[in-house]
């Protein structure tokens, strides 16, 4: 029915007798209410802490897409317009459903758009295939400050080439395995896998209240002496 972004990448799905407005923000709220719970109970949220998705991907509907907005105002909606296979691999080009983005300088709303440079960064495997986004790269202009700015992708850090949930995802492939067998398995180098691991740990580290387990500072110590 919709996939989420935040940190991970959840495929979420349910019979419904309806595809009405209705029906689907009741779907939605159960999600996150179930999401919540999960979080909560995993210590991935703190117990008062909710699950908010930054990015949403629809299908498409119309009434999938408003009943998003009700249940999560600020959400980034996403339309996956085409479905492509390369080689053993998948493509999904997506478009952004909100038109303009806040210039990062006064806050404001822009439309003007500047230049758009498509990109393709890596996301999780879907049914097992390696999987990219292909993702507008759109720069606008900002008319109060007279700048140029680049539109920032919540799915995305800046200047990054893996999707959140993607680095996420290997920082906790990498606690169970090593960062040899994790490169070989995600065609990835070791040195990709290593920074990527070693920019997860730092910015969990960084958050207020977040406790690392014993599996993650027993792996952050043989990651360093690897660097050694």
């Amino acid at each position: 029915m919709f996939l989420v972004a935040q940190s991970e990448l959840i495929w979420y799905t349910e019979w419904m007798e309806s595809t009405d407005e209705i029906t689907f923000q009741a779907k939605i709220n159960r999600f996150l209410t179930g999401m919540d719970a999960a979080g909560q109970a995993t210590d991935h949220l703190a117990q008062a802490e909710l699950y908010v998705p930054a990015s949403v991907t629809t299908d498409g509907w119309i009434a999938a897409q408003n009943a998003w907005i009700t249940e999560v105002s600020d959400i980034d909606l996403m339309d996956c317009k085409l479905h492509v296979e390369q080689g053993s691999g998948i493509c999904l080009k997506l478009r952004f459903i909100r038109e303009g983005s806040e210039c990062p300088g006064c806050g404001r709303l822009s439309d003007q758009l500047h230049q758009n440079r498509p990109i393709q960064i890596r996301d999780l495997s879907i049914f097992g295939k390696r999987t990219l986004l292909d993702l507008p790269r759109r720069q606008y202009y900002c008319s109060a400050c007279q700048n140029h700015f680049s539109e920032r992708l919540a799915v995305m850090d800046w200047r990054r080439r893996y999707t959140q949930r993607y680095e996420f995802y290997i920082y906790q492939r990498v606690q169970h395995s090593n960062i040899e067998q994790v490169g070989r398995e995600e065609g990835l180098s070791c040195d990709q896998v290593q920074w990527i691991f070693q920019r997860q740990y730092s910015q969990k580290k960084t958050k207020t209240g977040v406790k690392l387990s014993v599996k993650e500072y027993a792996t952050i110590l043989s990651v360093e002496q690897r660097v050694v």
